[in-house]
């Protein structure tokens, strides 16, 4: 791909090792189960043992000379900060900063943009969207002027022009941009034309209203620039490298996989997960209108053999199957629940060959562990899973309104590490850990089953030995809320780093920082002379209109 002459080059996010992972039938803290692998690149937690930052991420802020420093940064009410080892907070100004990455997202400093009818001059931090055709993609975000609720909208610009362009989603805006920007794509046009269109309320004071603008921006138009995004790279049968993580890289000495789009179809495209070694890893279907959305089928590969496939909407598992060697192990669907009171909830039903009979005991060989399991189904969900265990009778835990206590336990672990660790060792998914639970709620043994960081591992070993295994000083047990252990429990518990929850956060899979350190030395006089008639460029979020 075409570099960008300016500061528009990737930050590499260094996260080291993490992959595929078999660890057979598993159920978690939450009584949720683990379809026979542990899978980095959908694996998601219902509950977890976790370091929380607040509203703070391990990031980067570059200074005026591109010169990077590793803090932890934040994005709130439109607005970018960063915290000190000593816990000061302050705010990071366009003046004195080039570029800010908070998580796996990045912001840059960007000027003379074109907003509400008007060429706004002076530098404001955007966020990085995407980039291709010698045009860069860029989002902006607005408080109110009671301090409020924000806006947010997409800018677009030209490696040549000048000016950043709102692209609005109101019919006599969208069109020309549409033209400028996306003419060269049939299928962009296609569906600019069907698309919902409608004025834009800068002055949202209510939060449903500025729901209303969020969703017609990223229904819309995201899904304009997704879509012209996959169709250039599929015309190019472009390669995307991935680091150990499955986290986007430009950097090849650190990328272990790479991506490419197989085809492109009227609601979803597919996009194929290669080893470096050529080896299909991951066939998977991904919405056009939506970054990054699941939708269509998901099939995996372990050791070139079929492991897992699954039918996925709008980002919901609908059913799925597990594989051993390519041999079909159960399948499953997840069906949702309704209860006549409380919330709704979703129930995954189970067949594991036994036929039409849905509810009873029976007995299943795992082919993971090459154990006997007893499993007793009530139509099809489980209400036990029992196995001998050198002698003694164990059970997983598949209680999912009964949830274990995890105050105490998230307690200690916040206080373990320190906040500056995640500052320079990234953790950016979860180490699972398989622990072995006596009646009385005591971990008697327990086994990492995946590698997250070093350090990190390392980390949550000593904590699980100092504060877990056998109650620790603490006397500490896991156990349910609400009910007794009848016998000994098998549970998976994940560590992790709190990252969720951010609105803004689009897994962009940021990677520029490391080139743009690499090239600003040698380009420095020229990125003087086009510093005030091209744009100030990096990933960025929060815009100061």
């Amino acid at each position: 791909m075409k570099r960008l002459l300016y500061l528009v080059l990737f930050l590499l996010v260094g996260l080291t090792a993490n992959a595929q992972t078999p660890i057979g039938l598993q159920f978690d803290l939450y009584g949720q189960p683990i379809h026979g692998y542990y899978d980095p690149l959908s694996f998601s937690s219902s509950a977890s043992v976790s370091k929380n930052l607040g509203e703070f991420l391990p990031g980067k802020v570059y200074d005026k000379e591109g010169n990077p420093s590793k803090t932890l940064t934040k994005f709130s009410v439109a607005k970018l900060s960063k915290k000190s080892a000593d816990g000061i907070s302050e705010a990071i100004y366009p003046s004195r900063y080039s570029a800010v990455t908070v998580g796996q997202d990045s912001f840059f400093v960007a000027q003379n943009i074109h907003f509400r009818g008007r060429t706004r001059n002076r530098e404001s931090f955007v966020q990085f969207i995407a980039e291709f055709d010698s045009t860069v993609f860029a989002k902006v975000y607005n408080m109110n002027f009671n301090g409020s609720v924000m806006h947010q909208t997409y800018i677009a610009k030209k490696y040549d022009e000048e000016t950043w362009e709102e692209i609005n989603p109101n019919k006599k805006s969208i069109e020309p941009m549409i033209e400028h920007f996306f003419s060269k794509y049939d299928n962009v046009i296609t569906q600019g034309k069907t698309m919902e269109t409608g004025a834009v309320n800068y002055f949202a004071f209510l939060g449903f209203e500025y729901e209303k603008n969020l969703e017609l921006n990223d229904q819309s138009i995201a899904g304009l620039i997704n879509i012209a995004k996959i169709t250039s790279k599929f015309s190019k049968d472009e390669k995307t490298y991935l680091n150990k993580f499955f986290i986007e890289t430009r950097d090849t000495s650190k990328a272990k996989y790479y991506t490419k789009i197989k085809g492109i179809y009227q609601d979803y495209y597919t996009k194929q997960y290669f080893n470096l070694y050529d080896e299909l890893i991951y066939e998977v279907d991904f919405k056009n209108t939506k970054m990054n959305e699941l939708h269509g089928n998901y099939t995996m590969y372990y050791n070139g053999k079929l492991a897992i496939k699954k039918t996925i909407e709008d980002g919901e598992v609908k059913q799925g199957e597990v594989y051993k060697d390519g041999l079909l192990v159960y399948s499953y669907r997840n069906e949702k629940v309704k209860p006549e009171y409380g919330a709704e909830y979703t129930e995954c039903v189970f067949n594991f060959g036994q036929g039409d009979q849905k509810t009873g005991t029976f007995d299943f060989y795992d082919p993971f562990d090459n154990l006997k399991k007893f499993i007793t189904l009530d139509n099809g969900v489980p209400t036990s899973i029992t196995f001998n265990d050198h002698g003694q009778l164990k059970s997983y835990f598949v209680q999912s309104g009964n949830p274990f206590k995890l105050k105490k336990i998230n307690r200690l672990f916040q206080s373990h590490i320190k906040d500056q660790f995640f500052v320079f060792h990234d953790v950016y998914k979860p180490l699972l850990v398989r622990m072995k639970i006596d009646t009385e709620g005591y971990v008697k043994e327990y086994q990492l089953l995946n590698e997250v960081n070093d350090k990190f591992d390392v980390k949550v070993d000593e904590f699980i030995k100092a504060h877990v295994l056998n109650g620790g000083g603490k006397k500490l047990k896991l156990r349910p809320k609400d009910k007794k252990i009848d016998s000994p429990l098998v549970v998976i518990v994940p560590f992790e780093l709190l990252i969720g929850g951010q609105f803004w956060f689009i897994n962009n899979n940021a990677d520029w920082m490391m080139h743009q350190q690499m090239m600003w030395h040698n380009n420095f006089m020229h990125q003087q002379m086009m510093h005030q008639q091209n744009l100030h460029h990096i990933q960025s979020v929060a815009p100061t209109f």
